[in-house]
């Protein structure tokens, strides 16, 4: 492995098998002048499987937060269904109400069917970008 490292340079970040490595090259300065240098090792696997614990927890809240908007977006028109149903043997009498509540029904159906193919396209899309 070629590794170069500068004196005042960002350190350099690698990783050996399972574990994780900062490296750094600083400059020892006496009376105004370079005088040598100082190679810095530190391990940093504990920082990095911590970061990725971090980065799996944020994807698993964002994943809870869409799925709750998701139930909820279906939700609303479902429950908008269950009333309708509810209405409609009362209007039996009156074939005009009873028109307007299926159709409505039907209308909110149309939307649930719409939200559903929503999902499935952003996750297709997202399985395919990923």
């Amino acid at each position: 492995m070629a590794l170069e490292l500068s004196g005042g340079q960002s350190p350099v970040e690698i990783q050996s098998g399972s574990h994780f490595f900062r490296l750094s090259l600083d400059p020892i300065i006496a009376h105004g002048e370079e005088t040598g240098s100082i190679f810095i090792v530190a391990e940093t696997t504990k920082q990095k499987l911590a970061e990725e614990a971090l980065l799996i927890s944020e994807r698993l809240a964002a994943t809870g937060r869409m799925a709750h908007t998701i139930a909820h977006e279906i939700n609303s028109p479902l429950e908008a269904i269950t009333n309708l149903l509810y209405l409609l043997p009362g209007s039996i009498d009156r074939p005009e109400i009873a028109h307007e509540y299926i159709k409505s029904a039907t209308s909110e159906l149309s939307r649930v069917s719409r939200i559903s193919r929503q999902i499935l396209s952003f996750n297709r899309g997202n399985v395919i970008a990923g």
